[in-house]
């Protein structure tokens, strides 16, 4: 999502941020916001999928495939992250 959409995330929770992105990815893809699902993806992406063709180059095609995804269903899509894990290492 765009960066005003982000929410004030604690310091002292490393992982909030990662998670809080979750989180809006996953509410954009269930209201089929384009803009919000294309917000985490780099210009040069290489994205491997699924279904044909099973690797896109940069953004503009991914964001293409999202389209189609997001035309293919008339009704709502469901969409959940089951868990994330979020570890980094300490400076010695």
């Amino acid at each position: 999502m765009p960066r005003q959409h982000l929410r004030a995330v604690s310091r002292d929770d490393p992982g909030a941020l990662i998670r809080q992105r979750i989180d809006d990815v996953v509410a954009a893809i269930r209201a089929k916001d384009i803009d919000g699902v294309m917000a985490i993806y780099a210009r040069n992406i290489v994205s491997f999928d699924l279904g044909p063709p099973l690797s896109y180059g940069g953004a503009d095609n991914k964001g293409r495939a999202w389209r189609a995804v997001f035309a293919a269903y008339t009704g709502p899509i469901r969409c959940t992250w089951s868990s994330t894990i979020v570890c980094r290492s300490r400076p010695a």
